[in-house]
């Protein structure tokens, strides 16, 4: 639970805007809506098919192989989503459609809670792991 709590944590770091920098100027504020969202959706998928190997696998070095590229999969999706986030302030910014920018938001959010679903399984999986290694 320690780990599970640290992880949500980092979690929630990773996933807030860098107010200390300003947002990338974009020439079109919908960019980041043509590129990020669609990225992070490719990315997502990665990630899911990733814990789908790290369940089925029975090698433990193969099976720890795979955790750390699921981790390291987690990781650079919170980099996009942060990157996502500094886009989306530049938009909501520019933009005067609210449903634009509500319907941006709602679809971060989404990737956010597949996210957490992420870091949760790997977690489990963690714990599977050492429980087998202990046998």
């Amino acid at each position: 639970m320690k780990h599970f709590t640290r992880a949500l944590t980092i979690a929630a770091i990773l996933a807030a805007p860098v107010f200390a920098q300003e947002a990338p100027q974009a020439d079109n504020p919908m960019k980041m809506q043509g590129q990020g969202m669609p990225a992070m959706h490719e990315h997502m998928q990665e990630m899911q098919r990733l814990m789908n190997q790290i369940k089925q696998e029975q090698d433990p070095q193969k099976r720890q192989q795979l955790m750390q590229e699921h981790m390291n999969a987690m990781q650079s999706g919170m980099q996009m989503m942060r990157g996502d986030m500094e886009g989306m302030e530049g938009m909501s910014k520019g933009s005067k459609n609210m449903e634009e920018c509500n319907a941006m938001m709602n679809k971060r959010m989404d990737m956010m809670q597949m996210m957490m679903d992420q870091m949760k399984d790997h977690q489990m999986e963690s714990k599977k792991s050492r429980g087998r290694g202990h046998m």
